[in-house]
């Protein structure tokens, strides 16, 4: 039997006066080809994600610590937290996932046996003048990849290289770019910072082939920037960077087909430049990249027309057949996630009646916050739903879930980085089955962090842990039937978090057969321990370092400190990290 209760949560004040980023980047080793050992790649990031703000359940009539939950969470006009919990007055599992994911009677699983999970983290340099204005700022975004299944070490080598060629490019060009601002800059006050600011989009992450583009824009004075795409292809089995002549059998019938959409679609209304044709043939090797749904070649402003015409984008779809798509290269996974840039349109038949809607959303100010606006059209007909998204909202993305209904999960920024996610019911708005339009935006908990979503049915995302230490927690979810997310797992994991006992732990050995050995002195004193996993809410898996053992350490999650056994926990390990 399951209740529907509300909750009133407010944010901690630990949570409100935390100033903290984990994000320590600590750079790739590679062993060199040719050495005895194979390549071995090391994250590029200790992936740390800035966290989010806790939550202190203040009511009183809140459910026996048995009941588990799952929930979702809506910003009231007093700035409270509005939390919707689902209580399982059951001791089984933490989820009913079958139930909450709505499979059908097969009994379909989401639980993926492996795949690629893409991780995005940002790496930001700048200066200002004494009288606090810019001078320059670069800002980047560099890959890193979680992985199951597989090593996929080769292809982990290849993204450590290409990350570490776009750092020194980048350092290269913000040095650049410094210099002339400093130059240029002078005591003038209307000066407009020097910027060169990159953004990575994730187009495929499947068995086969990892492909992504990467936007850079740049200004240095005048009375625009300038823009430029790059788009990169992986094999994911050997690491190769894919060219052209990999995916299609037939170059000459590619570049045909793109010469006969860009007439079609820009030469006839006179809006390229004199010679473009020729241009375009001209191009062996054009800048590409594989989305879910076809090739997308890319042209820049100023290559084949005017800077307003903006990048030209071709779309060749896999179904082409006279230019021959390679079978090993086509995607292997249904397309379900769909990104969503602010004021950009998204094509999608929501309804089933064959015909695409438009889906988009916008932001504007709101006093001391933001609001966006999401909105769908067929061009006669038209809905909105919007809501407060704090200091804005840092990835969108719309959501397939196993009913083949679309959602909208927005990722909102708030004070210290604490992120949520706004979720709207996007078939459901558009087909007006909640007349009372009252039951949307839902609030979750967690967030993406720069986890990249390209699977509705596998993805990470990442909350703020508090039960061990302030530090990132990410557990693997899938979209359920409702569109909530539902977690896949028990336990959240640690990420490059390591500590030191001060003096001997209690706690249980876990053996490989599953059993369970209480000791006093589970863990010795000195030991060098690195945290696993946890429920966050009376455990914590420690391994450690020196042993290999694995061990379960029971904590006491209610109030502060926490403790073990009666003690507090400060009392037994060096380098634990509270927010406070």
């Amino acid at each position: 039997m399951k209740m529907l209760k509300k909750y009133k949560l407010f944010f901690s004040r630990r949570a409100f006066i935390a100033l903290f980023c984990l994000m320590l980047l600590t750079g790739c080793s590679l062993i060199h080809a040719g050495d005895e050992e194979s390549e071995i790649y090391e994250s590029s990031s200790a992936l740390e994600a800035e966290t989010s703000a806790s939550f202190v359940n203040d009511d009183p009539e809140a459910e026996e610590e048995n009941n588990s939950f799952e929930g979702e969470a809506e910003l009231s006009e007093d700035g409270a937290l509005e939390y919707k919990e689902t209580h399982t007055e059951t001791n089984e599992s933490v989820f009913n996932r079958e139930e909450q994911l709505g499979l059908d009677k097969t009994g379909k699983s989401t639980e993926a046996e492996s795949g690629l999970f893409p991780y995005v983290y940002v790496e930001q340099e700048s200066e200002y003048a004494d009288v606090g204005k810019l001078l320059a700022l670069s800002r980047y975004e560099l890959l890193w990849l979680r992985s199951e299944g597989a090593d996929y070490s080769e292809l982990k080598n290849a993204l450590a290289l290409y990350d570490r060629s776009r750092k020194e490019r980048a350092v290269s060009e913000y040095e650049e770019i410094l210099a002339l601002a400093r130059e240029d800059s002078g005591d003038s006050e209307e000066f407009l910072g020097y910027q060169s600011v990159s953004t990575m989009d994730i187009l495929m992450a499947d068995e086969s082939v990892l492909s992504f583009t990467e936007e850079t824009y740049t200004y240095t004075g005048g009375a625009h920037g300038n823009s430029a795409v790059t788009g990169r292809s992986f094999d994911v089995n050997t690491g190769k960077s894919l060219e052209l002549g990999d995916i299609v059998a037939d170059t000459n019938a590619l570049s045909d087909y793109i010469v006969g959409y860009l007439e079609d679609n820009y030469g006839s209304q006179g809006l390229l430049f004199e010679g473009w044709e020729e241009i375009v043939r001209g191009e062996s090797q054009p800048c590409f990249a594989m989305g879910p749904e076809g090739l997308k070649i890319y042209y820049a402003p100023y290559f084949i027309g005017p800077y307003a015409l903006g990048t030209v984008t071709v779309d060749v779809p896999y179904g082409e057949a006279s230019i021959g798509f390679k079978e090993e290269y086509l995607p292997t996974e249904e397309h379900s996630v769909w990104k969503l840039d602010p004021y950009e349109e998204l094509f999608l038949d929501i309804d089933g009646d064959g015909t695409d809607e438009s889906i988009a959303y916008e932001l504007s100010e709101s006093g001391d916050n933001m609001e966006y606006r999401l909105s769908i059209s067929d061009g006669v007909k038209s809905v909105s739903k919007g809501g407060d998204c704090g200091y804005g909202i840092t990835d969108a993305y719309i959501m397939k879930t196993p009913k083949d209904r679309y959602v909208f999960y927005g990722e909102i920024s708030r004070e210290n980085d604490w992120r949520h996610l706004s979720i709207v019911d996007v078939t459901g708005l558009w087909s007006e089955e909640d007349p009372s339009n009252e039951s949307e935006p839902w609030g979750y908990y967690e967030a993406f962090y720069g986890n990249v979503p390209v699977n509705s049915e596998k993805f990470y995302l990442s909350t703020r842990g508090d039960l061990l230490s302030t530090v990132s927690l990410i557990r693997k979810y899938a979209v359920g039937g409702d569109g909530m997310p539902v977690a896949l797992e028990d336990e959240y994991s640690y990420e490059n978090f390591e500590l030191r006992a001060k003096e001997s732990v209690p706690g249980y050995v876990l053996g490989h057969s599953g059993e369970e050995a209480f000791r006093e002195d589970a863990i010795r004193s000195g030991s060098r321990l690195e945290a696993v996993s946890t429920d966050e809410e009376s455990y914590v898996i420690l391994e450690n370092m020196d042993t290999g053992e694995l061990i379960r350490v029971e904590i006491n999650g209610e109030g502060w400190p926490r403790t073990i056994e009666g003690r507090a926990i400060e009392e037994y390990f060096d380098g634990l990290i509270f927010a406070g």
